[in-house]
């Protein structure tokens, strides 16, 4: 369950990494990106639940989403690559030093998806009310991102939040194309050791 959490994630930028490649193979097959396009949205139309996805082509900048990319949806363990941008983020600018076992537990959490070095994370850096991480996640792009409550004693929590799928977008642009390139470097080498998953980067890239 956990590495499926991630999952999402992992794919997305995977996808993200080899759209160049995907959009020149339609062009030499004589493909048509719209009417795949239309043939998945007729698809999830048919099926029940709420999927929303979007593509992005990172050579032109062209970006398609549907109609649910805006929905609210649990984001489960797809923040905890947002936790990683902002600590890295926050140690840019001086604002903390993360420790080597900081950065152990950093890479535990997006090679195996480990709450509980996520929630020492959390209650390490979170500061004293809890809210630190979220009031830095807008500016990485999960401006809809919304901490959810009743749940359990802490608030905000990690585990319990909603967002939406453009957010997650936006975070993973803003992580390949904003973050300090060798944490960005850092952060997509981690997410291609994504354990017991065939659907990350190196598994996309895998199946090219």
């Amino acid at each position: 369950m956990r590495v499926l959490r991630v999952a999402a994630v992992v794919l997305a930028l995977g996808l993200g990494m080899v759209a160049p490649q995907a959009i020149a193979d339609c062009a030499a097959t004589g493909c048509d990106l719209r009417s795949r396009i239309a043939a998945a949205d007729s698809y999830l139309a048919s099926r029940p639940g709420t999927v929303g996805y979007v593509l992005r082509d990172r050579a032109t900048g062209t970006r398609y989403a549907n109609r649910n990319a805006e929905a609210m949806i649990w984001t489960a363990s797809t923040i905890k690559l947002a936790m990683v941008v902002d600590l890295l983020t926050r140690e840019r600018a001086g604002a903390l030093r993360l420790s080597g076992n900081d950065r152990q537990l950093m890479v535990n959490m997006l090679r195996n998806s480990d709450n509980e070095a996520t929630d020492a994370l959390w209650s390490r850096y979170g500061g004293p009310d809890h809210k630190a991480f979220n009031a830095g996640f807008p500016r990485y792009g999960m401006t809809d991102l919304r901490p959810q409550p009743g749940f359990g004693d802490m608030f905000p929590y990690w585990g319990f939040q909603k967002s939406t799928t453009n957010d997650l977008d936006r975070l993973m642009n803003y992580t390949l194309t904003q973050l300090n390139p060798p944490d960005a470097a850092a952060v997509v080498a981690e997410m291609q050791r994504v354990s017991g998953n065939s659907s990350g980067v190196s598994g996309v890239q895998a199946r090219r």
